[in-house]
């Protein structure tokens, strides 16, 4: 986990939300802000390695086509945050447990896209905005 640091929002103004980074329908990073402090945390590492695999398997070997599927889902905090880096903390371990072995294997075999649509309330874009063309 990164350290907390100071951030503001595209007009300069601080943006309290959480952010989870995603390749494809895989989560790769949660970061969270509030009150202009932001704190950041990576998933654990088959995340990565899921991530790796799946690119195989979708074919997406060039860097570009790579890059094009990273994304994020936003959701606003609303209320006080006591302490942010176990919020983000308690996001990390959320989504670990939501994608065990079999959940991140199927989502390799499908090359990193969910298959139940619509998204079910284990998924962090579940009633949250999505970005689309993050790069991480």
């Amino acid at each position: 986990m990164t350290g907390a640091r100071r951030s503001a929002g595209r007009r300069g103004t601080p943006v309290d939300q959480v952010v989870t980074i995603l390749w494809r329908d895989v989560p790769a990073q949660v970061s969270a802000t509030w009150a202009g402090v932001t704190q950041k945390a990576m998933l654990p590492s088959r995340f990565q390695v899921a991530i790796d695999r799946a690119a195989r398997v979708a074919g997406l070997t060039d860097r570009h086509d790579y890059v094009a599927q990273w994304r994020r889902v936003t959701r606003d905090l609303t209320g006080p945050v006591d302490d942010l880096a176990a919020l983000v903390a308690d996001e990390v371990a959320r989504l670990d447990a939501a994608y065990d072995r079999e959940a991140l294997a199927a989502l390799v075999r499908a090359g990193g896209v969910r298959d139940d649509e619509p998204r079910g309330t284990d998924d962090p874009s579940a009633a949250a905005r999505t970005d689309p063309g993050v790069t991480a």
